[in-house]
């Protein structure tokens, strides 16, 4: 009976292990399996800091959210960050460090490596994310350059 009593035991032990074991691999296999890896700051391909009060930046970011959303559906390229929100934080490390003052001087963007980039080549490669890039490849043209 003993016997009997501790192989039974033993059973509802490796039983409940196994249980126990295939939760944890499910977590796990949940955790790697999202979008975003350990060294990028943000799931999408680049951040886009803008001034949502100028009119003309705005519009231009609708149209880039709107192509990249028609394009990548739930697997956007494209982050956008609005300086003027009062979310805004220049010490997030998706925004580069970017001021307030140095985003309102010119476009920035952060790659979600951590990279920054600022003027015509946001434009340059945001197009390319959304498909038309070469609506803008005349600005790598060495004439344009300064």
């Amino acid at each position: 009976y003993l016997s009997l009593n501790c192989d039974t035991t033993m059973l509802q032990l490796s039983s409940n292990l196994l249980h126990r074991w295939h939760h944890c691999r499910r977590i796990v296999a949940a955790f790697f399996s999202t979008n975003i890896k350990h060294d990028q700051l943000f799931k999408e391909e680049i951040n886009i800091l803008y001034d949502s009060k100028c009119n003309v930046c705005k519009l231009e970011m609708d149209m880039l959210a709107s192509r990249d959303a028609r394009l990548h559906g739930s697997k956007r390229r494209i982050k956008l960050t609005d300086i003027e929100s009062d979310s805004f934080d220049p010490n997030d490390p998706a925004n580069g460090g970017i001021s307030y003052a140095k985003g309102m001087s010119a476009i920035n963007a952060v790659y979600r490596d951590g990279r920054v980039i600022e003027g015509p080549k946001v434009f340059l490669k945001a197009y390319e994310f959304v498909e038309l890039g070469w609506l803008f490849k005349f600005t790598e043209w060495p004439v344009f350059k300064p």
